[in-house]
């Protein structure tokens, strides 16, 4: 069986190298045969750092058939880096499944074996590793888990797995032709609706240096997520807009009724509820309307084809090991 590790790195070829060679010697310690052929791809996020392309840096591999590197045009970000080395995946076929993996050791190299192990049990499948526990500090688990709770909410949807799978040859050549994986891997994985089997993971510690996710990237990061589901959250919206109005034009109702068919009425209050009440109703039927007229002209629109489209940003693929 032959697999390609995909991983993206910007400015981290450290962690990179350190990877490799952890893998390397997790597989060389590991029962699974030689027929097993494991390959590695850095995707290069237009890091300024070239990276170590000596050959002594990777003389010691045993296990790892190659080391490749996909140097990007210009710096896209972690998930159109992962898109892009799986277009490039796909279309040398190069492999018959994918490991989709951070660099920075948060992914533990010895979980990649217990994703093969769960991929022999079903070829099929999507093996994702959901985390069990995680490393990170209190401040950044609680944004984490507002992140998890807004999306379950605006979607109907959960999302209890992050970048971390092993994807099959022919679900990954799907996925390639989804404009969804431009946004968010995961949930363009939990939204293409194919099998999909989540095994326990705790989340490693980072080899070096400190996580680049800060508040603002993980706003970012979740709403990437939430715009694969665009359609869903804004037909949500809407329907929680019509809500707000029905429920203001009861309130209306409610208060004209205390105002004149009862003595509980004080004098100068039923206006100014009113009024409120009917600023609310406007402001919600306008807000459903506007998004429902953007979601209708989003539908009309090109999307993005990663397979074709992403090339314009590949500039070129290095061999690192084995020597050329």
């Amino acid at each position: 069986m032959r697999i390609v590790v995909i991983t993206p790195v910007y400015e981290d070829w450290k962690s990179f190298s350190r990877l490799v060679h952890e893998l390397d010697r997790i597989l060389a310690e590991s029962p699974h045969p030689e027929s097993l052929q494991v390959a590695v791809l850095a995707v290069d996020d237009g890091s300024a750092d070239a990276g170590p392309s000596d050959a002594s840096t990777w003389s010691g591999l045993k296990r790892i058939s190659r080391v490749e590197i996909l140097r990007l045009a210009a710096n896209m970000g972690h998930q159109r880096a992962i898109a892009l080395g799986a277009v490039h995946v796909v279309n040398a076929n190069i492999a018959e499944a994918a490991v989709i993996m951070d660099a920075d050791g948060e992914d533990k190299p010895a979980d990649v074996l217990r994703l093969i192990d769960a991929s022999f049990e079903n070829e099929e499948a999507i093996v994702v590793a959901g985390r069990a526990k995680r490393s990170e500090s209190l401040r950044f688990r609680l944004g984490y888990r507002i992140y998890l709770f807004t999306f379950r909410w605006l979607t109907g949807h959960k999302l209890p797995f992050g970048n971390f799978s092993l994807v099959p040859w022919q679900a990954l050549a799907r996925l390639v032709c989804n404009g969804d994986i431009w946004n968010h891997f995961s949930a363009a994985v939990s939204r293409a609706q194919l099998p999909v089997i989540v095994i326990p993971a705790d989340r490693g510690t980072r080899y070096s240096g400190r996580s680049r996710m800060s508040w603002v990237t993980l706003a970012v990061h979740g709403l990437s997520a939430m715009s694969v589901y665009s359609d869903r959250v804004a037909a949500r919206l809407i329907f929680a807009s019509v809500c707000i109005t029905i429920a203001a034009l009861l309130a209306i109702l409610s208060v004209a009724g205390i105002r004149f068919l009862t003595e509980l009425a004080i004098p100068g209050w039923a206006s100014q509820v009113v009024g409120s009440l009917i600023i609310v109703s406007l402001v919600s039927v306008v807000f459903a309307a506007l998004l429902a007229f953007i979601t209708l002209q989003a539908r009309q629109q090109l999307t993005f084809f990663p397979k074709t489209d992403g090339l314009k940003y590949m500039q070129r693929v290095e061999t690192w090991w084995p020597q050329p």
